[in-house]
């Protein structure tokens, strides 16, 4: 497994090795081989390639999406149909209830899968991973770790796999590859990696790591404001507005007549209303959001939750609708980058690495 900060050459690597990228300098052998003596075509054939946009083509069935390259090499529609139905059965997806279906028709984890059923269906030597369960959910990630893990024991294949979560690496890898700046500064196995870490930085990355995966599977309630700016639903936009600018709140939480949670409405969505317009209550303003999550949610949930409705702060409420606080994407920066910022050893020289920006970039939502 290939592992590092965002930006160290993790997927120009797989790059490398596919041709899609030729390398400035030294040589890549397969099987004691420099690979430019093979046909850049050649080459390809020999490898299967899954990323993380698993791509898969929307108009063909799963069956021949599994055995698409089988077709470009010209297999007839029989030999394509039993490897793809043999592919589907490894996977414990009966083949008679997915070999005709279209992909829009599929789960994410059940795309996935059939992104890898698809790099193996030509028997490749190498299969190349490029963060492949990465836009998944925590359980459904799990479960395609250990289903992948299962599935190497039968097909036994060489696979080069990228990823930037250390747990992810130590789940599944024979030997880990932790790369910065482009450059390998240890190879070993998970067990030598967590004992013998090569240097400060490779000690200090592998904390980070374990420490924003702990914070982020931290109980909401643990971290949640408990200050929530709340207004009744009768009340009129124009005094929703007027608090939120006397609170200093880019949100206000609406209660219905058991003082319970209605929804909440984003100081952002009132610009533009006009003098008239705000003088509608509240509850039947247009733009007023339903969501809220449960306090036993971890801030993974939340995150996720805030990501997909595009807020930057979510209520937080228990079963009968009492509103006991908010999560914000900035208090989730702060804890991230708390987290990342620790180190137990000495920062090498020129200073510790900084939280992975991707990391930054992906939660962080459109302002509220």
């Amino acid at each position: 497994m290939l592992i590092g900060p965002s930006g160290c050459g993790k997927s120009t690597t797989l790059r490398m090795i596919n041709r899609l990228v030729e390398p400035s300098s030294g040589t890549i052998e397969i099987d004691g081989q420099d690979y430019e003596k093979y046909h850049p075509v050649e080459l390809r054939r020999r490898l299967g390639y899954v990323i993380q946009q698993v791509g898969l083509i929307p108009h063909l069935t799963i069956g021949e999406n599994i055995s698409f390259v089988l077709r470009l090499k010209g297999v007839k529609e029989n030999g394509r149909r039993a490897r793809a139905r043999e592919l589907l059965e490894l996977v414990e997806m009966k083949p008679d209830l997915f070999m005709d279906r279209y992909p829009s028709e599929l789960s994410g984890g059940q795309q996935q899968r059939i992104g890898v059923l698809r790099a193996l269906a030509h028997d490749p030597d190498i299969i190349l991973m490029d963060e492949p369960f990465g836009s998944l959910d925590p359980i459904m990630r799990e479960q395609l770790q250990d289903e992948l893990k299962r599935l190497q024991l039968n097909v036994q294949k060489t696979i080069i796999f990228v990823t930037h979560d250390m747990d992810e690496a130590i789940r599944m890898a024979d030997r880990i590859v932790i790369m910065k700046e482009g450059r390998i500064v240890q190879v070993a196995s998970p067990h030598v990696i967590l004992q013998a870490p090569s240097d400060d930085f490779v000690a200090n990355f592998f904390v980070r790591q374990r420490l924003a995966w702990q914070t982020i599977k931290i109980p909401v309630r643990e971290i949640m404001s408990r200050s929530m700016a709340t207004i009744p639903h009768q009340s009129s936009l124009a005094h929703c507005l007027e608090e939120m600018l006397r609170q200093g709140s880019d949100q206000m939480v609406i209660l219905n007549e058991h003082d319970k949670f209605e929804g909440f409405i984003c100081l952002e969505d009132l610009k533009g209303v006009s003098e008239q317009g705000l003088e509608m209550p509240v509850n039947v303003f247009p733009k007023v959001y339903k969501e809220a999550i449960p306090p036993e949610f971890t801030l993974l949930n939340g995150i996720q939750a805030m990501i997909i409705h595009k807020i930057n702060a979510i209520p937080v409420t228990e079963s009968d609708g009492t509103v006991v606080g908010s999560v914000s994407l900035s208090r989730v920066m702060e804890l991230l980058r708390g987290a990342a910022g620790t180190s137990v050893v000495a920062p090498a020289t020129g200073g510790g690495e900084n939280g992975d920006p991707a990391l930054e970039k992906e939660v962080k939502g459109p302002e509220c």
